[in-house]
């Protein structure tokens, strides 16, 4: 359960054994299943209590519990061979994966991942399981800015149980599994290993072009922010006309689209921006994103008629099509 643990979670994982050995002086003797609970967890609190009188254990609140130290850990790691203890914590995993409620499994994330980790699950099922569960303490990993973590969850651990046709059997959870790992490394300045996780994902023809944002935004930062504006600006446009919003590239049609469209645009008032609806579309949304990043590569390129022209489109998209709030 790792170097630390709750009481809850050690309970859940003894009744998922089926241990039928006494716990401390506790002996089970009650027919009554809610009284046997409670007898075998006043049991293991006698159990946790003698480990951490004989200095094996420390308590931390009334139900959490940490090893003194990692060597005692180790030590008592150790008292069975590797392969039997991969095994034993393969299924401590998989007892707690379907025990625990959503929202304990939630908290508990990290170590069931961990554990069901330790050791690679042959059952096709049980690995496309895993894969998810580690999809999950990725996504954790991320929010917590647990980058390093989020790369590992997803790449080393999660990617390796797809199977080799992951891209036509498991084709979601790929994309998201490829999608994080890049996000992750972008994020750890790993442009090389972040590429190839991209590379993976815009391989895939069957994939749809909306469903291929999270590694695009992944390369044009990594663009914008690397000295490569002009990459990004090129890419983001191409993207763009893939969205279906085709703009004119080069700058005597940039120039007379954009004063066409703004003869053309009435400027709203407070009043009229403050009815305009929320934008819903996908492909709408993940166009004006685009649109944003445009504007910025080109001003970084001292690009100024494409900056007026996609600060044009963009007020003519939110009167048309809503707010984005994001």
């Amino acid at each position: 359960l790792g170097s630390s643990f709750d009481e809850n979670i050690l309970f859940v994982a003894w009744e998922g054994l089926g241990k039928t050995c006494r716990l401390g002086s506790w002996k089970a003797s009650s027919d009554d299943d809610g009284d046997e609970k409670v007898c075998k967890r006043d049991g293991l609190k006698q159990l946790m209590g003698q480990a951490i009188d004989e200095s094996f254990l420390v308590a931390h609140g009334e139900s959490h519990y940490r090893w003194v130290h990692d060597k005692v850990q180790e030590a008592a790691m150790s008292l069975d061979t590797e392969e039997k203890m991969q095994e034993f914590q393969l299924d401590i995993g998989e007892i707690l994966l379907r025990e625990l409620s959503k929202t304990e499994l939630r908290a508990a994330i990290f170590v069931v991942a961990n554990l069901l980790n330790a050791k690679e699950a042959s059952d096709p099922a049980k690995r496309t399981k895993i894969a998810e569960l580690n999809l999950d303490a990725a996504e954790k990993a991320k929010e917590l800015s647990a980058f390093e973590s989020a790369a590992k969850y997803g790449g080393n651990k999660g990617i390796g149980l797809l199977p080799p046709n992951r891209w036509t059997s498991q084709k979601e959870l790929s994309l998201k599994m490829y999608s994080i790992c890049a996000e992750a490394h972008y994020s750890l300045g790993n442009v090389a290993e972040m590429q190839k996780y991209c590379d993976e994902v815009l391989d895939q023809d069957k994939i749809p072009i909306l469903d291929k944002m999270r590694v695009y935004h992944c390369m044009l930062i990594t663009m914008g922010n690397g000295g490569r504006a002009p990459e990004a600006l090129k890419l983001s446009l191409d993207i763009l006309s893939q969205l279906k919003c085709k703009l004119p590239r080069n700058s005597a049609s940039q120039m007379v689209t954009a004063f066409y469209w703004l003869s053309k645009t009435k400027l709203p008032s407070k009043d009229e921006i403050a009815e305009l609806p929320l934008m819903t579309d996908p492909t709408h949304k993940a166009c004006m994103q685009l649109m944003i990043n445009v504007s910025t590569y080109a001003h970084y390129c001292n690009d100024f008629v494409t900056m007026i022209l996609i600060v044009t489109c963009t007020v003519r998209w939110t009167m048309k099509y809503g707010i984005d709030l994001n």
